[in-house]
């Protein structure tokens, strides 16, 4: 089965982060299955050398200058990568070059077929601008194309009309794929809400091998927190450290592992309710900080004001650390009650009682583990998807 994918999100030199889980996810299942052959198409999405910023003429204009085609390609087991670049620019231009991306793409395409023929199935990941690219190269080569949604929320405002329905161009080309994948109940009656009923829903998975409990007890004192995440205002940091003054416990210290627009005002946050020494602020981390912080917290804390699955809940839970987590789309598919407590969102008061109750109680590392073992593996993920690239290739 050879697939091409369209990630609209993708780490690279500069942005190292930026759609890690859709790389993971992608080498999980070429690791699990031989009978599946990637190709993933780039083109510079997230890369700082290829972005374009209104409010950064004089850099823009110097990367435009600088700029470079070379194309190149990556072999790597089950898993190829291709890239042709192309600049990316703000949508109300041109439509962000969005025509020089599926151009882009199209070579990649190409590229992947004199490699190992014609793919059966395209698979695009988030709909912007993958949904578009996959439905022009769908209707240029012939292949049936899926979509796995991830815009949180869904849609972004831009997308929806004054009353509240799907703007023309983003329905038609989620109408026209054969699948849309929701990685949630919740994200799928949204989907379903707004016209699109061929939706199915697949978790996200776990890399179980990396995110593993750590063997060795760690000191009792002091109890430790955890919260990792871009810091802007869809994760509800503000909410979280909020909570914490609510929570009298000095023997309680909180790390939050991220970085985003909302730093300065998080940190000024923090000194106002004379929390300074409670809370830390790590900055970004690395995938093995990450594992490494969530190996050592006592309780991991999503806040998120909205999310469509919630990755970080199931990594710590697959270090078996018990979560508390907002209802806040995600984590009510993820989350029972051997494993954490939910609670609702933009409440400082109920999330303060949530991480009282959940350090109250007793939790098991093994019960927690296992329940992410048996639901979210990798295997299960790929045998779910590739279910799906069956189906839709032998219609």
């Amino acid at each position: 089965m050879r697939v091409f994918v369209i990630p609209s999100w993708y780490p690279s030199d500069s942005n190292p982060i930026y759609g890690t889980f859709m790389r993971e996810q992608i080498e999980m299942m070429g690791r699990e299955s031989d009978n599946l052959q990637f190709g993933v198409s780039l083109w510079g999405q997230g890369d700082d050398p290829y972005l374009l910023y209104a409010q950064q003429p004089l850099q823009s204009f110097v990367k435009w200058l600088s700029k470079s085609y070379k194309t190149s390609r990556y072999h790597k087991r089950q898993v190829s990568h291709y890239f042709s670049p192309a600049y990316t620019w703000t949508t109300r231009l041109s439509n962000g070059n969005l025509d020089g991306i599926i151009s882009a793409n199209r070579e990649n395409m190409n590229a992947f077929i004199d490699d190992f023929g014609r793919p059966d199935i395209i698979h695009v990941q988030a709909s912007y601008p993958g949904a578009w690219i996959g439905h022009q190269l769908s209707q240029e080569f012939g292949i049936p194309y899926i979509v796995t949604l991830r815009m949180s929320p869904f849609p972004f405002g831009q997308f929806l009309k004054k009353n509240g329905q799907l703007k023309p161009g983003v329905f038609k080309v989620l109408e026209q794929s054969s699948k849309l994948i929701a990685t949630s109940e919740s994200l799928q009656t949204r989907v379903n809400e707004l016209g699109l009923y061929h939706t199915q829903v697949v978790h996200n998975p776990v890399d179980l091998n990396f995110f593993v409990p750590k063997t060795k007890a760690r000191p009792d004192a002091p109890v430790k927190l955890l919260a990792v995440g871009r810091l802007e205002p869809q994760k509800g940091f503000d909410i979280l450290i909020k909570a914490i003054a609510i929570f009298d416990h000095n023997n309680v210290e909180l790390t939050i592992i991220g970085q985003g627009t909302e730093s300065d005002g998080l940190e000024d946050l923090t000194k106002r309710l004379d929390l300074t020494g409670r809370i830390t602020f790590f900055g970004e981390g690395s995938r093995q900080e990450v594992r490494k912080a969530m190996q050592n917290c006592d309780l991991y804390i999503l806040s998120s004001r909205h999310e469509t699955f919630g990755n970080v809940v199931l990594e710590a839970m697959a270090c078996g650390k018990p979560v508390v987590a907002t209802k806040c789309g995600g984590p009510e598919s993820i989350v029972t009650s051997d494993s954490g407590l939910l609670c609702e969102p933009e409440s400082p008061e109920l999330l303060a009682k949530a991480i009282s109750q959940a350090l109250d109680k007793t939790w098991s590392s093994d019960v927690i583990r296992a329940y992410v073992e048996q639901n979210f593996s990798s295997r299960k993920f790929t045998d779910h998807m590739m279910g799906i690239y069956k189906e839709v290739a032998d219609k």
